[in-house]
């Protein structure tokens, strides 16, 4: 059996400055200031996604930017000086991204026509959804309920916990370098070298600067090979989000952002509190609580200190439920945890001193008041923070799995727990992700009214046969096209008259329209000034459904018109389409058909349906020819269930007889 040359170390043995200790005057502020670029990035980014989806401008996002950045310089003095009193920088969290984009859609806000009152009013229920979901984080830290779980906090538990706060962030490493690769790449390159291979380079004898200071070495250097290339012109002719990604001078925040502003509480208006924009968050803080466990157990390995006893834990836990309020309060668009990045950086830069990030909130402070100054380096391309985030959240998921050192990787069962842990932990995520897009109805489903995703939209108009249908089902339509949340729009079981109607897209989000009565169309074909009823256009994402029925009233035309005389009938309503159609679904549908054409998808031949589906189909013939056939044209169906008559079964002649 060979020799174990590396034995177990409950802490990090390389390490110049620990928790304690602290560099030289000069050498602290310059790594404080290290810190405070770092963090940019987060405070940058989710101002820069949320704030334009809340209607705000370019100086709304710079003033929440601001703000963002004050708040955590407070948050960090905070914690450490009487939270968990580790190294570690309190910032913006991704983890309520999610749910405030829940509130951004909020149909409610949403129907808000001024933009700059929405703004207003989404930034007021962000603010009160963090007030009360904070309560949970106050109340499980203060009353030492967090700490009870310290007993799973063993090193096999730990282990996956850390480890997935850094990998887990995979999808703001390279994937976000890759927006600007001329940027990103040269800047992941650059710190690699520069930290570990020159890192026994030292220009000056005491302190071995590429070792300290990589970030602003390398981030300088690249800072300044992109002010070339944006003034050069290299991005002038391409894509807009290829410019976003790669210039200086796209984030219009220099230009935007106020010489002197003071952030205070309230100076967006009082909250306003909603119980599913609450229930929404409160799933966030508890998130926010696991990660933050997870970085401070990272931080006080990094920092060489003791793993943070129950008690520290839950009262760090306390102090960030506190500023999770103070997020709310003052109007930050999210709430706030441990910055792994800068977790990271400890490690980096071999310097664990609490005296450094306690100078650190300082900047944060004083660049958000004077915001011109801390506009010049938040316009930073973002490839160059996330060329760090490769390394760093790298290095913070490494020291997770350091802890397995402490475990016996020898047992199967320790194997199992390591592995299914880490597996999961990446692999669920992802399955939440397709949840994100819009066209997703989500998860789970409730009837619930302040949890439930979709709105339904009754029509209100006479059902007496005679009044049009036509301008409540476009005014209701037009509502629902605009929303970005799911709709339903319901007609209800009565009788109703409607003339020629065109549904119009493109929509925002997926749009159902459910038919429980019957409507009817005119008798008088001088009503139909284009051989068309009820026209679909330019929309995805569509559902049909109910019992209901749509009347062509083909019985009584086919025979005012003679049209059992003739081989076609111009007059009544059929056209090729002349739009593309995809992503459509025909589900059980139940009627009859006066004409022997019962089903009847005709598709342009320039622009083919796609991704068509019939379904459970059951339409008789009651014509005086048949029997009922079915015709497509420059569609291939995906087919299901039961289909009378067969799909797609007759072949298109040359002069089609009218659909009824």
């Amino acid at each position: 059996m060979a020799e174990i040359t590396h034995p177990p170390m409950d802490q990090l043995q390389d390490l110049e400055y620990c928790i304690d200790s602290n560099p030289s005057w000069a050498e602290t502020i310059l790594l404080a200031f290290q810190n405070y670029i770092l963090m940019l990035g987060t405070s940058v980014m989710i101002p820069t996604l949320l704030v334009p989806a809340m209607g705000g401008t370019d100086r709304d996002k710079a003033l929440v930017i601001q703000t963002l950045l004050f708040v955590a310089g407070i948050n960090t003095v905070l914690q450490a000086l009487f939270g968990t009193r580790l190294p570690a920088v309190i910032g913006g969290s991704y983890a309520y991204v999610i749910p405030v984009a829940y509130i951004i859609n909020d149909p409610s806000l949403q129907r808000i026509s001024d933009r700059h009152d929405r703004f207003i009013q989404t930034m007021r229920a962000i603010q009160g959804a963090l007030v009360i979901a904070s309560s949970i984080q106050i109340i499980l830290g203060y009353s030492q309920v967090w700490g009870l779980f310290s007993r799973f906090f063993s090193p096999l538990g730990m282990s996956p916990v850390v480890a997935l706060v850094g990998l887990g962030l995979f999808q703001r490493g390279f994937p976000l370098l890759g927006n600007c690769v001329e940027i990103g790449l040269p800047m992941l390159l650059l710190v690699i070298g520069v930290s570990q291979y020159l890192k026994h380079v030292r220009p000056l004898r005491d302190i071995p600067i590429f070792e300290r200071f990589p970030i602003l070495i390398c981030g300088t250097i690249i800072w300044i090979y992109s002010l070339i290339l944006t003034a050069g012109g290299a991005y002038r002719n391409k894509p807009i989000a290829t410019q976003i990604s790669c210039r200086t001078d796209r984030a219009n925040l220099i230009s935007t952002a106020p010489w002197f502003k003071f952030p205070y509480p309230l100076q967006w208006g009082p909250p306003t509190f909603s119980a599913g924009h609450s229930f929404a968050m409160m799933s966030a803080v508890l998130v926010s609580m696991v990660e933050s466990t997870g970085a401070y157990k990272a931080a006080s390995r990094l920092a060489i200190a003791t793993p943070p006893p129950a008690y520290v834990l839950s009262r760090g836990i306390g102090w960030q439920g506190i500023g999770v309020m103070l997020d709310g309060l003052f109007g930050t668009v999210t709430g706030s945890t441990v910055s792994v990045e800068n977790v990271g950086l400890l490690g980096l830069t071999r310097v664990g001193s609490r005296r450094v990030v306690q100078i650190s909130a300082g900047f944060m402070m004083f660049f958000s008041i004077f915001g011109k100054f801390g506009a010049v380096f938040a316009s930073i391309p973002f490839p160059i923070f996330a060329a760090l985030y490769c390394v760093l959240f790298g290095l913070v998921g490494s020291v997770g799995l350091s802890f397995l050192q402490f475990t016996n990787m020898n047992c199967m069962r320790n194997l199992i727990i390591t592995g299914l842990s880490l597996f999961l932990g990446i692999s669920i995520p992802q399955f939440f992700n397709q949840y994100w897009n819009p066209s997703h109805r989500g998860l789970a489903h409730t009837n619930a009214a302040w949890v439930k995703e979709e709105e339904v939209v009754v029509l209100c108009a006479k059902a007496d046969e005679k009044t049009n249908l036509s301008k409540p089902l476009l005014d209701a339509w037009k509502e629902a096209c605009a929303s970005t949340s799911l709709k339903k729009i319901v007609i209800p079981k009565r009788i109703y008259f409607l003339s020629t109607t065109t549904l119009d897209g493109p929509c925002k989000a997926p749009i159902e329209l459910q038919v429980e009565g019957t409507v009817k169309a005119p008798v008088d074909l001088g009503a139909f000034k284009e051989p068309k009823w009820i026209a679909f256009s330019r929309i995805e994402n569509f559902k049909l459904a109910g019992r209901g029925v749509f009347n062509g009233q083909g019985t009584t035309a086919y025979k005012r018109e003679g049209c059992e005389k003739h081989d076609y009938c111009d007059s009544l309503p059929i056209e090729e389409s002349k739009v593309k159609l995809s992503n459509i679904s025909f589900k059980n549908i139940h009627g009859t058909s006066t004409l022997p054409e019962a089903v009847k998808i005709i598709c342009s031949a320039t622009l083919p349906c796609e991704n068509v589906e019939l379904a459970d189909i059951e339409i008789t013939h009651s014509g005086p020819t048949g029997p009922s056939v079915s015709q497509c044209s420059n569609v291939k169906p995906k087919i299901s269930g039961k289909q009378n008559p067969a799909a797609c079964s007759a072949p298109i002649v040359a002069k089609p007889t009218p659909t009824s």
